[in-house]
């Protein structure tokens, strides 16, 4: 679970950082985008954060389970 919820942190961390090259890049000039959607970019890095984050699970649980077609395991 720790795995898990270190893929969902990272992902998350990643749009974050994301938003600050944006402001970064329109602060010094070097983009002419409009900063109005920024809640709604986080909002949107939040959620493929947790889109990954459950798959992540799924893929885990189906893994140890051996459901998997791939797992040579079992």
């Amino acid at each position: 679970m720790v795995t898990a919820f270190s893929v969902f942190a990272l992902v998350s961390a990643l749009g974050c950082i994301n938003e600050l090259v944006e402001l970064f890049m329109v602060k010094v000039g070097l983009a002419r985008i409009t900063l109005d959607d920024t809640n709604w970019d986080i909002l949107a890095n939040t959620l493929g954060a947790a889109a990954v984050w459950f798959g992540w699970i799924i893929i885990n649980w189906l893994t140890k389970k051996g459901q998997l077609a791939h797992d040579s395991r079992h």
